[in-house]
């Protein structure tokens, strides 16, 4: 039973890990690559969640943060 709970533990860890090395080959590719356009971040609305408001709204304030903090 142990060994089934450390082979899930594992293998949790090791799809987190891959997932966080896939955004960071994504973004360093990105970097080296201005012609493809930058990169493009999730930012959790996949218009298939149970957001308050429509999701083109959330880009465009999510949109105006990114503005306001590069000023």
């Amino acid at each position: 039973m142990w060994i089934n709970f450390i082979v899930a533990v594992g293998l949790i860890l090791v799809i987190a890990v891959a997932w966080v090395s896939v955004q960071y080959l994504y973004r360093w590719f990105a970097l080296r690559h201005p012609e493809f356009g930058p990169a493009r971040e999730s930012f959790g609305c996949g218009m298939m969640c149970t957001c308050d408001e429509p999701c083109e709204e959330q880009k465009q304030k999510q949109r105006m943060r990114e503005q306001v903090k590069s000023n």
